[in-house]
């Protein structure tokens, strides 16, 4: 019998936006209404991710030779933590500050590298492949000027041509670095690659990109949406969210865009939404099956006032309650 790939177990959940069913298979588990409880130290296992792409990167500036061991190691500590709680996806999705946002990109997309996966049913094992995919796949961005990758405006016609050999460059990094893993290769040239052709450098399309180079490019964009560059602020979620639903029809394969909303879903954890009564919250839950319905902490009520005492209002239990925008969160008192 022919092994299910991704893209297999993805059709057989149903339908992209359907409230009222279940998928046919368990994606993930229901989220309770109330945070998670903490799990490793997610703070430590971010700053060392960061740290480890960024020395990575200074060693391929400096035509330095770089052991992958360490990196492999925070692979399997990415995708355990993102196992015990929410800590670290948290982070990911929401951690603004000034280190060098390509260090941070990379330990980024490894993180939703391992959410993502865990969440279309592969084992704690079979997903160290792809999120060290995330972290290493933009190797070869340190090959750029520097003066180019913070660029703070538009680029060039033919510094843009440049930006496009990077595929390459990571790849005959990686294939130098780790040419026993020769999958990190082939994913780090493939993730810009789209399924209607348009992406680079092979302009590839659909059925000719390895899946987890599929994975990786939609980590790879939403992960760029919602985090500052030099050229530009950066997305809301929901914003960036509803941007890669819109634009991903052409762009990716729909099993993929089934998976993102629900590991991802348009009001991620920690964001914060005005609902239908006037009230501002903080979600704190996200159920896959409900994307459009999470649990949020009050903040603010109809009147504008902080409430005196916890509310958590669970969506999928006030059928009269709804989100109607995404927000700013407010400034703790």
């Amino acid at each position: 019998m022919r092994r299910k790939s991704l893209s297999d177990k993805i059709r057989e959940s149903g339908p992209l936006l359907d409230e009222g069913r279940p998928p046919a298979i368990a994606l993930a588990p229901p989220a309770p209404a109330v945070e998670a409880a903490p799990g490793p130290d997610a703070g430590d296992i971010h700053r060392r991710a960061m740290a480890y792409v960024g020395e990575a990167m200074a060693r391929v500036r400096a035509r330095e030779p770089l052991s992958m061991d360490q990196g492999i190691a925070l692979v399997g500590e990415v995708v355990a933590a993102c196992d015990a709680g929410e800590d670290l996806f948290s982070l990911a999705l929401h951690q603004e500050n000034g280190e060098d946002f390509q260090a941070r990109h990379g330990a980024n997309v490894a993180v939703f590298m391992a959410r993502l996966t865990g969440d279309m049913g592969l084992s704690r094992e079979n997903r160290l492949l792809p999120c060290a995919a995330g972290l290493f796949h933009d190797l070869g961005r340190a090959l750029l000027p520097e003066s180019l990758l913070n660029k703070p405006g538009p680029i060039s016609e033919k510094e843009r041509k440049e930006v496009h050999r990077c595929p390459e460059f990571s790849r005959d990094l990686l294939a130098q670095y780790a040419p026993d893993l020769p999958v990190l290769a082939k994913c780090a040239l493939e993730a810009y690659e789209r399924a209607d052709g348009s992406g680079y450098p092979k302009g590839k399309k659909c059925g000719e990109i390895h899946e987890f180079a599929c994975v990786l490019g939609l980590a790879d964009l939403f992960e760029a949406l919602i985090h500052t560059r030099p050229h530009r602020s950066r997305f809301l979620h929901h914003t960036a969210a509803r941007e890669v639903l819109r634009t991903g029809k052409r762009l990716f394969d729909p099993w993929l865009m089934k998976a993102f909303l629900r590991t991802f879903t348009l009001f991620p954890l920690h964001s914060c939404v005005r609902l239908n009564s006037g009230a501002m919250g903080r979600v704190v839950a996200t159920r896959p099956e409900h994307p459009l319905r999470p649990a949020v902490r009050i903040l603010l009520n109809c009147e504008g006032e902080r409430p005196r005492e916890e509310n958590v209002v669970d969506l999928t239990l006030e059928p009269l309650l709804f989100v109607t925008e995404a927000v700013q969160c407010p400034e703790q008192p």
